[in-house]
């Protein structure tokens, strides 16, 4: 359709795009906040192959004084803004539950973004640490991501690879005498808090952003901070956007009350299999986080839906004044997003139809061969977090 086509353009960042307006006060007020938000281009770490090396001494297991296997653990240097000195400055980016440098340097900017906008100030030297396993195949201290392999994995073993690497980079790297600062997100920015807690003597201050110091079962907090965020023009959102996919879920659970309704809903969503609603185990596992892949992070240099806000709720605002309803808006959107992933080469091709299949979840929780898709990282992540 017609709408496929412009909407791909306006996705991948050709033109923004935006709603009609009806009054030169509305006009004003998008165009504010669209040169707003064409300011906020965040500075990304210098990640050329030269800035990567490795550490190979890093311990597998800090706990056991009698396993002495060690593993090669990568880190990325950037000193664009280094001014060596009496005073010198080291800004570390603890990784978390993915890569801090794939081509695009998304993780990083996601979660330290920060630490490099401080880094002139500072004349800092930016350090960016990989956490144990999140590499994926290029994790070589074990042979797979069996329960013996994932053994391994915790944040108490990271936090000792935190440690164990300031060490390390300090020798190395002729940094004794500089301040360390870790900073991270999320998870990461946990481990960056910790880390500061239980090492105060290796470092000096921690920035912590969006990190959940204290698990929480059925963390309804999460969603209220995205749902903020959908609203906030500061971050490309708008109220509209949220109103939408509030009203689109609002629409989407009345019709999980009964059987027509689920019967639709799985026509609409072209869902795979033999009445795939009627199981509750799909149904929590397909809309429980909601049915579009909304922005866990936002990143203005990101040019798909699913990592910029403005892109998600620019298209979800066209989407729904050309549709008859709110759902059918989100509809569109998971459609779209769908082709994105295609466009985008995340995936070869669009799916006959759409597995919410909650066995098949689980069967991904079982692969234990290390791949370089990524495919592991539910399993990893999954593992992780159900053990501690």
């Amino acid at each position: 359709m017609a709408w496929s086509v412009f909407a791909l353009t306006l996705v991948l960042g050709v033109s923004c795009g935006r709603p009609p307006v009806t009054n030169r006060a509305k006009l004003e007020r998008q165009e504010a906040v669209e040169r707003h938000q064409a300011q906020i281009d965040p500075p990304a770490i210098n990640l050329s192959n030269s800035s990567l090396q490795s550490f190979c001494q890093q311990r597998l297991d800090h706990f056991n004084k009698t396993n002495q296997k060690t593993w090669c653990q990568r880190f990325a240097v950037d000193d664009s803004f280094y001014q060596r000195g009496e005073r010198s400055v080291v800004f570390l980016c603890v990784g978390g539950e993915d890569r801090p440098w794939g081509t695009s340097g998304w993780p990083h900017l996601q979660t330290c973004n920060n630490m490099v906008q401080l880094a002139p100030r500072f004349n800092a030297l930016l350090l960016c640490l990989e956490h144990r396993h999140y590499g994926g195949y290029d994790f070589d201290a074990v042979p797979k991501f069996d329960l013996e392999g994932l053994h391994f994995l915790s944040s108490r073993q990271a936090l000792e690879d935190v440690a164990a690497f300031r060490v390390y980079a300090a020798e190395v790297l002729d940094l004794q005498t500089a301040t360390w600062v870790t900073f991270g997100g999320s998870y990461s920015g946990a481990l960056s808090a910790w880390a500061r807690l239980l090492y105060p003597d290796l470092f000096h201050a921690a920035v912590s952003s969006s990190a959940p110091m204290e698990s929480q079962l059925n963390f309804r907090g999460y969603h209220d901070v995205v749902a903020s965020s959908l609203a906030s023009p500061h971050v490309g959102g708008t109220p509209q956007c949220l109103a939408t996919i509030t009203k689109g879920h609002a629409q989407l659970r009345e019709l999980l009350r009964t059987t027509l309704g689920r019967r639709s809903l799985e026509k609409k969503f072209n869902l795979c299999g033999h009445r795939p609603l009627d199981d509750s185990n799909n149904v929590a596992g397909w809309a429980g986080m909601g049915v579009i892949t909304s922005n866990q992070y936002n990143n203005n240099r990101c040019s798909i839906t699913s990592c910029n806000i403005r892109l998600l709720c620019g298209n979800l605002s066209l989407m729904s004044e050309a549709l008859p309803s709110e759902l059918d808006a989100l509809v569109e959107l998971d459609r779209f997003q769908q082709e994105e992933a295609v466009a985008t080469g995340a995936v070869q091709s669009v799916e006959k139809c759409k597995d919410i299949s909650w066995n098949g979840y689980l069967e991904s929780l079982q692969i234990q061969e290390k791949r370089t898709d990524g495919s592991n990282l539910m399993g990893l992540w999954t593992y992780q977090i159900c053990t501690e």
